[in-house]
């Protein structure tokens, strides 16, 4: 065959180097520098709101316990005991069985379960349909990150040929063929993979067979056997040069993935939060029935007296009598309500939970086992603001959201540059009788053919990359923004949950002294009742007032203790601080996991280990 190329040990080589370049690159990952500076620009706002506050020695960085100032009730521990016995939570026992009417079903003596906040709470977490739901963007982003990862992994590519020609030819005025006659085999296979410097870098091979019947001339060998092995690399060396470009849309999915998991996140803490409302809601119906059922049970005994009075033509006329049934039956009434609304908060309760224990569709009736506290919580200022600064789902999302801003900036930037391309490519040629014949040479290194190439190209003033970048800088400044005002939000949300907090602790003093009131007021009026027996119709009137007077002070305290757990739970949402209080780690489950359910009726638990 021809005599070998003076060049073909250089060239050989730098084939050899490409090919290393295309192992090599399947090696290293193009994932190694991940785009973060959520953590940078939390550092820098929280630093900014502790000189706003005066720093770490002020006010607002000391830790501060709920203080309210003692009623100006003075009563003997006696005269509490009796008091308490006679009407507040004490009054009856938690374990005490709420009056019911019948079900749906019909039963009146349904199952009752005491169920704990935290059973509840955790429940909820794992079942509840819209938790459920959240836990499918996690997975969703997985896959679309998966999907612009795999824009750099080595693709293989093969093609084969058979061609049949037969076709006319020019013929020289001195003789030659009249037709092209040949039969052609031509295959091709290599691998190609997108390096993370916006590359791309081919290892190819081309076998071709071809078989030449044309008449009027020879040719050798024939038939012939041709080989080639192709090194290729093309990279640009401006626009599109480094991992600022390649990787954009890795790191566009990176963030979309974080943000899925802080949209979570934020759903398992409403859920949570929802979940407590309802327990605490639950407790204050069952609670309300109670005294419901307390204030009748004294109502009828008036009403009693009345009645046999009115029989005895003693004292008390048909009218008089007449106002105290209209006042028992009035509260009967109230019970019948309360009893529909203990029931439908335990529903509300089930609803949340999603729990095939305790199904929505059963009367199975929850009643809560945990009794409100008025216990004070210590808090600080700055540590609370700091805290939902850190934790809160809307901050940290929308600090993703300047990343993502910062990350499409970077990409426009690279596009002020202009194009210029870098070509590179070596071909190691063989041609024998035969294909191992030819492959011997390719790999002997006689025919080497070098390409390299540089391509320019730039649009005349570059205005649509101008307006890009401008854009792009835009939409940072209109992100940066968009997270100030989030900021701005969750430290509102912290002060009010604080002051809403503290305004329940001092409304639960406000409200035990006036029941305390009531019933010390009742007390007094009953034991005139026993050591007078002036048992008229305006004084046993007077009673019916004060019993109602005092459900009405009951009614009170337990509204505003259950209105200061509600807000405990809602600073714990505004701080961000409720699922690590409940133990809970957001983990998104896996593809499978939720592939895994039954897409209509999921009755177990699914999706992250919380």
């Amino acid at each position: 065959m021809t005599e070998p190329s003076s060049r073909s040990t250089v060239l050989s080589t730098g084939v050899a180097g490409l090919a290393l370049v295309v192992t090599l690159a399947g090696c290293a990952s193009p994932f190694d520098e991940p785009y973060e500076s959520q953590r940078a620009l939390q550092e820098r706002v929280v630093s900014s709101i502790a000189e706003q506050l005066g720093g770490p020695e002020s006010p607002a960085a000391a830790e501060r316990t709920l203080d309210r100032e003692p009623s100006g009730l003075d009563f003997s521990d006696e005269r509490l005991a009796e008091l308490n016995e006679m009407a507040g939570l004490s009054a009856v026992g938690q374990d005490a069985a709420p009056p019911l009417n019948e079900n749906l079903l019909g039963d009146d003596t349904p199952d009752i379960v005491a169920i704990s906040l935290e059973e509840a709470a955790l429940t909820a977490v794992r079942n509840n349909l819209d938790a459920r739901l959240a836990r499918f963007e996690p997975a969703v982003s997985e896959q679309e990150l998966i999907i612009a990862e795999a824009a750099f992994d080595f693709v293989f590519f093969a093609e084969a040929r058979w061609i049949d020609e037969e076709s006319p030819a020019q013929v020289p005025s001195f003789g030659g063929a009249e037709a092209n006659i040949s039969d052609t085999v031509i295959a091709d296979l290599g691998l190609r993979k997108l390096l993370r410097t916006g590359g791309t870098v081919e290892l190819s091979t081309q076998y071709r067979y071809v078989d030449d019947a044309s008449e009027g001339f020879s040719l050798e060998p024939d038939p012939a056997h041709f080989a080639a092995v192709t090194a290729r690399l093309e990279q640009p060396l401006l626009r599109g040069f480094g991992s600022d470009a390649t990787l954009a849309e890795v790191r566009l999915n990176l963030n979309a993935r974080e943000d899925a998991v802080e949209l979570l996140r934020q759903n398992l803490l409403d859920v949570l939060l929802t979940a407590e409302r309802a327990y605490w809601q639950l407790y204050a119906a069952r609670e309300r029935l109670m005294i419901q059922q307390r204030l009748l049970e004294r109502g009828v005994a008036v009403k009693d007296i009345l009645q046999r009075r009115l029989e005895a033509e003693f004292d008390v006329r048909p009218a008089e009598f007449s106002d105290a049934v209209a006042r028992v039956e009035q509260r009967r009434g109230d019970i019948i309500s309360a009893q529909n609304q203990l029931r439908q908060a335990s529903d509300q309760l089930k609803l949340v939970m999603n729990s095939p224990e305790y199904p929505i569709t059963g009367e199975t009736l929850l009643v809560a086992s945990d009794a409100v506290t008025d216990v004070p919580i210590t808090y600080s200022l700055f540590d609370a603001i700091a805290s939902a600064v850190e934790l809160r789902p809307i901050v940290r999302r929308s600090a993703l959201a300047v990343d993502a801003r910062r990350i499409t900036l970077d990409v426009a930037e690279d596009g002020l540059l202009p194009d210029l391309n870098l070509t590179l490519q070596a071909e190691l040629e063989g041609l024998d009788t035969s294909a191992d014949g030819a492959y011997e040479e390719v790999f002997g290194g006689d025919f080497v053919s070098t390409v390299v190439g540089l391509a320019f190209q730039r649009a005349l003033g570059n205005r649509a990359e101008e307006a890009e970048f401008t854009r792009a800088r835009l939409l940072v400044a209109s992100a940066l923004t968009s997270y100030q005002q989030a900021v701005r939000r969750v430290i509102d949300d912290v002060k009010s949950s604080l002051r809403d907090v503290d305004t329940a602790y001092r409304l639960i003093e406000q409200s035990r002294a006036s029941r305390l009131a009531a019933a010390e007021n009742l007390r007094t009026l009953l034991v005139e009742k026993e050591l007078t027996r002036a048992l008229t119709a305006d004084f046993l009137d007077l009673e019916f007032t004060r019993q109602e007077a005092l459900a009405r002070a009951e009614l009170a305290e337990v509204q505003a203790l259950i209105d200061y757990a509600i807000a405990i739970a809602e600073l714990d949402a505004s701080t961000g601080t409720a699922l690590r209080r409940r133990g809970v780690t957001v983990t998104p489950p896996e593809a499978d996991e939720l592939l895994g359910d039954d897409p209509l009726f999921p009755l177990s638990p699914s999706g992250g280990r919380e």
